[in-house]
């Protein structure tokens, strides 16, 4: 499953986006510089299990990812502190057929 993430219109880059169902494991994917990800459920495979989830962002550990500039704005540190881990109302249903997901948060 893949998806794009916009804040106020705008790409996010270099961000972790978490979909953390209700129950079972959870997936991941990081941001690229146009805001697209592709979710990761383990090691060997990608997607998301079906079901409601919620999403929420994080920074990557380490730093920006090989290529990228570090480019966390006043914007981006805005976006994380409405939609971390602890604050993010955000929830989205993966269905059997669900293949890409847009996130426009504002």
């Amino acid at each position: 499953m893949t998806g794009t993430l916009t804040y106020k219109g705008k790409p996010v880059p270099n961000v972790l986006v978490h979909f953390e169902p209700e129950s079972g494991r959870p997936s991941t994917g990081r941001t690229d510089d146009k805001g697209h990800f592709k979710l990761e459920y383990d090691p060997k495979s990608s997607g998301a299990v079906r079901g409601k989830h919620k999403v929420y962002v994080t920074l990557p550990p380490g730093g920006p990812a090989p290529g990228q500039e570090d480019t966390r704005s006043a914007e981006t540190k805005e976006m994380l502190a409405k939609y971390g881990p602890d604050s993010s109302k955000v929830e989205v249903t993966v269905e059997k057929d669900s293949k890409e997901v847009k996130l426009e948060w504002e």
